[in-house]
């Protein structure tokens, strides 16, 4: 997978997170295509429209919902995605949980820009890995 070929989509039903990692990847993967999903009730209808082999950086709670939830079924669906489940606080059992059920990492969101342009960049990393495998 090149540079040039990342597609990534972040879905997160509180706007300011959306807009704020979207602005860090600016910065971490300006040859990346961003697409942002806010409306939680809408993402498994619209992810089946996701670039092929795109990384998805969900967040963990969507209206509500856990979204460790629906991570089973959209790799079903679309066994090419790499889902990164994001999360404000994340327990032991949640992280595990969520990698049992096939996401590429489970991690907690970062308090300061620089922790996001790591974090995005470990991301990146894992998803090109698993890309080309």
């Amino acid at each position: 997978m090149s540079q040039g070929t990342v597609s990534i989509v972040i879905i997160d039903d509180e706007v300011d997170h959306a807009i704020i990692i979207r602005r860090v990847l600016v910065d971490v993967a300006p040859y990346a295509a961003v697409d942002v999903m806010t409306d939680p009730r809408k993402v498994e209808e619209r992810l089946a429209e996701a670039p092929i082999h795109a990384l998805l950086l969900m967040d963990r709670l969507l209206a509500g919902r856990q979204s460790i939830e629906l991570i089973p079924a959209l790799l079903c669906a679309r066994p090419d995605l790499s889902i990164a489940l994001l999360s404000a606080a994340l327990s032991e059992e949640d992280r595990d949980r969520a990698l049992a059920t096939g996401a590429l990492a489970a991690v907690e969101k970062p308090a300061t820009l620089d922790g996001w342009r790591v974090l995005l960049r470990d991301l990146l990393g894992l998803h090109r890995a698993r890309s080309v495998a």
